[in-house]
């Protein structure tokens, strides 16, 4: 009862388990969010690499493609 009226003195309240459970849901749905948005930047520059490396490779052994650089 004492550690209530202290944090009663100060302003502050105990969340309840909805509001930790909101609270966390929100902060795990930003860190995916996060994580998704670096998986698919680094695929695609794993794709562009891909196709250029490709490219060149198939310059490089005569294929015809493409305008000529």
């Amino acid at each position: 009862m004492a550690d209530e009226n202290k944090q009663a003195e100060i302003g502050q309240r105990r969340l309840s388990q909805q509001e930790l459970e909101a609270i966390k849901k929100q902060l795990l749905d930003s860190i995916y969010a996060d994580i998704g948005k670096s998986v698919v930047k680094k695929v695609l520059w794993i794709g562009g690499a891909v196709i250029l490396a490709g490219y060149a490779w198939m310059r490089s052994h005569g294929f015809d493609i493409g305008p000529n650089v």
